[in-house]
């Protein structure tokens, strides 16, 4: 037995030892550094979660400080005032955005792999006066993957939802879109319940390594819903941004500053949709702080901005954007069919993320507060 502690100790220390220190602030360049970043936090919560292990909301919060630190390089670097150069540095700026998605939905869908369904089997068969801790993570997870108006989150009713499939069970937490609109409200009930929970989560599920995967899933899925919730708004101005810069890259010589004009003035509608300025920028938080990319008009204006000329060129912007649009920026679903100018490249780049997609919410590490779970809402 003390050998085996000694074992277990030291393998412990070794494991925590190999961790990457989520407290200092990520050093990275562009949506390529962003996306590094996040591959390393989705790595680690794996690795955490193989240990019965929840602590999504300092790993999301690293990736925040990524998107923040590079987002502010290319807030320092405006683009110039012609529409191309503008439609590429806006392509840039969400890109970074999104690019932390797909390696944190990998993560996701990976962890709801490791869940034993056996194992949940065991833990559900002989009890019929469960804790409350055990209701509410079963609530909380059924709030999480449950469409719909109203959402049976009692322990009989999820009880034997579970048992008369747990393989089907966590099939459905494989396969939980994260980005799915509308389920904010859901996802925010489920952090209530995961909040109250905590403690007993903390001290490992009462022993069971399936509910503890459980916990860290949702753990996860609730972490990432501002991120997911900025995606939903910002997927398709990216899918209008993209098309305007693939008609400038096919438009005839003499023809591209008018195809470049028309082309901004289409994503004018997009950007400026929203009542709050500048709303497009918002997951990069400095930006609330620093001067906008260009001041000239309440419409988006193409005229120069006061402080382009010592730091923007058209070609250089345009660059940046194209190496940022060649990362994995993150899920973007087409609405309705491209129009007849977008071209076949967009369209399958859309289609390879789409399909990751449906392979698989900023939260406190130690919640606390919520109501019962187990209720009809």
């Amino acid at each position: 037995n003390a050998r085996a502690a000694s074992d277990s100790t030291e393998d412990a220390v070794a494991f925590a030892a190999a961790l990457a220190p989520m407290s200092a602030p990520p050093e990275c360049s562009g949506a390529a550094g962003v996306a590094q970043v996040a591959s390393t936090v989705a790595g680690q919560l794996r690795s955490l979660a193989g240990r019965g292990l929840a602590l999504p909301a300092m790993h999301i919060e690293h990736v925040r400080r990524a998107i923040d630190h590079a987002g502010v390089a290319l807030l320092d670097t405006p683009p110039a005032g012609d529409p191309a150069a503008r439609l590429a540095w806006a392509e840039a700026a969400i890109v970074l955005q999104l690019a932390p998605l797909p390696p944190l939905a990998e993560a996701l869908a990976a962890m709801a792999e490791g869940i034993d369904p056996e194992g949940l089997r065991e833990a559900l068969l002989p009890v019929d006066a469960p804790s409350a801790e055990f209701t509410r993570l079963l609530a909380a997870a059924i709030w999480i993957v449950k469409d719909g108006v109203k959402c049976d989150s009692s322990w009989k009713a999820s009880r034997q939802w579970i048992l008369d499939d747990p393989a089907g069970f966590v099939k459905s937490l494989v396969e939980w879109n994260p980005f799915g609109g509308g389920a904010g409200p859901r996802i925010a009930r489920a952090q209530q319940l995961l909040q109250d929970i905590w403690g007993w989560a903390a001290l490992g599920c009462a022993g069971n390594a399936a509910l503890a995967g459980i916990v860290a899933w949702a753990s996860l899925a609730t972490a990432m819903l501002p991120l997911a919730e900025a995606r939903q708004k910002l997927a398709p101005v990216h899918r209008e941004l993209k098309k305007g810069l693939a008609r400038i890259q096919r438009a005839q010589r003499g023809q591209a500053a008018d195809v470049a004009a028309k082309a901004w003035t289409s994503a004018l509608f997009l950007l400026d949709a929203s009542g709050s300025a500048w709303w497009w920028l918002r997951l990069i938080r400095p930006s609330a702080h620093k001067e906008p990319p260009w001041t000239d008009g309440d419409d988006g204006g193409v005229a120069a901005a006061p402080h382009a000329a010592a730091v923007g060129r058209s070609e250089g912007i345009i660059g940046f954007a194209q190496e940022a649009t060649a990362v994995d920026e993150g899920p973007v679903v087409p609405e309705g069919e491209a129009d007849e100018e977008s071209d076949t490249a967009v369209g399958e780049d859309e289609a390879a993320v789409e399909q990751q997609e449906t392979k698989a919410p900023q939260t406190s590490d130690q919640p606390g507060g919520g109501a019962e779970g187990g209720e009809v809402v």
